[in-house]
């Protein structure tokens, strides 16, 4: 399992740095993900996050991999583009959106 760490990246709004990590279990626990009821198996260890891009509006993005559920194989997986956008007041990330890849 990879974990994605965001290093100060509230500081560009409350000057606080404060360290946010995107493990799988937190990506997959959030409601807008949750609502897509994607089919996945976090639990197998072969998941994994990577930072794609940031925008200068607080705008950002992941690329989360992770095994599909009831796999059979261990080549099984699949990708999605997770969106986040950082809180102006609080500096934290909150997830904005999930889409296929």
């Amino acid at each position: 399992m990879t974990v994605f760490i965001v290093k100060y990246i509230g500081y560009l709004i409350t000057k606080n740095f404060v360290d946010y990590e995107f493990p799988p279990k937190t990506i997959e626990q959030n409601l807008v993900w949750q609502k897509q009821k994607i089919e996945s198996n976090p639990i197998t260890g072969d998941s994994k996050v990577t930072f794609e891009k940031m925008s200068r509006n607080g705008e950002f993005s992941v690329i989360y991999k992770f095994a599909k559920k009831d796999r059979i194989f261990s080549f099984m997986t699949s990708k999605r583009r997770v969106n986040y956008i950082i809180n102006i007041q609080t500096g934290k990330p909150k997830m904005t959106g999930v889409s296929e890849l």
